[in-house]
This record gives C-alpha cells, structure tokens and sequence, in this order.
C-alpha cells in the first residue's frame, strides 16, 4: 500500500497554522510588548543621534505603517519613458500563484 496517483495528503498541519517554536515567540512578545515599547520610546531620548533615529523609524513604521516608496526619474531618458504603476505587496511564502 503505497502512494496513489491523484489522491490528496492528508494529515500534518493546517495552511497558515504555527509550528510550536513561532507560537511560543509569539507570546512573549505580547507579554513583553509594553515594556519593548517604553523602552523604544527611552531610547529615543538617547543623546546618540544614530539609535534615536532607528528606534523613532521601528515606532513609527509599526504604529503607523512603512512609507511607501516610489522612483522620481529625471535627465534625459525621464521624458520618453512611460509612467509605471508599482505596487508593494507583503511577502508571503506560504502562498502559491494560482
């Protein structure tokens, strides 16, 4: 009794569930949440310019969302070239084009 042609898998995990390792980081983080986040607002007050800067960036970008990004073109090549839509998408490696 081995393998059939055309029959799905069964058993294992569901799509989208969490391994055992991701679930308990996951929790930690909820509990420790308040604190990561006061100390992320101690470390903007820091007199080294550097980590001020990049704990303003992690605050922002997580209460607000990360800024969208977009190309200016300029020069000679600017006017002949077409405009072009681009959109960001979050990446997802559990999903598969249809």
């Amino acid at each position: 009794m081995g393998f059939e042609k055309g029959r799905r898998k069964t058993g294992g995990r569901k799509v989208g569930s969490l391994n055992k390792a991701t679930f308990a980081i996951q929790e930690v983080c909820r509990q420790q949440g308040p604190i990561m986040i006061s100390r992320l607002i101690d470390l903007v007050k820091s007199r080294d310019g550097h980590i001020s800067i990049k704990a303003m960036k992690i605050l922002l970008n997580y209460g607000f969302g990360r800024p969208s990004e977009s190309i200016q073109l300029s020069g000679i090549d600017a006017a002949s070239s077409s405009p072009h839509v681009v959109f960001y998408l979050p990446y997802n490696p559990r999903h598969k084009p249809a």
